[in-house]
């Protein structure tokens, strides 16, 4: 059986907005499990992190750097492929800090 290509064109739109769909309902699923959890798991959680990290960093302070000097880095890169597609008189904004104030 022939595929018409006018039906076959109105598939791929469907499935576009299912995977659009997912990629917003997963993370808001998550996150209502994530607010669901009781108020004192969640302090006693952010508490455990809190005072862990600093020895955490201490131990791996090498490790962090790179990995923050990486996300610099790749930040960096995607301001530059930003301000290529944005449009002329948007582009200043994002040349100078002082734009914003």
């Amino acid at each position: 059986m022939p595929i018409n290509h006018e039906q076959s064109a109105h598939v791929k739109p469907t499935e576009d907005k299912f995977k659009n769909s997912y990629q917003v309902a997963i993370p808001l699923y998550l996150l209502k499990l994530i607010l669901s959890l009781p108020l004192k798991l969640m302090v006693a959680a952010a508490s455990v992190i809190a005072f862990t990290s600093f020895f955490t960093y201490e131990q791996y302070e090498e490790e962090f750097d790179a990995f923050v000097k990486l996300i610099c880095i790749l930040r960096g890169n995607l301001k530059m492929k930003l301000m290529r597609n944005l449009p002329a008189p948007l582009s200043p904004l994002f040349q100078s800090p002082e734009a914003f104030y």
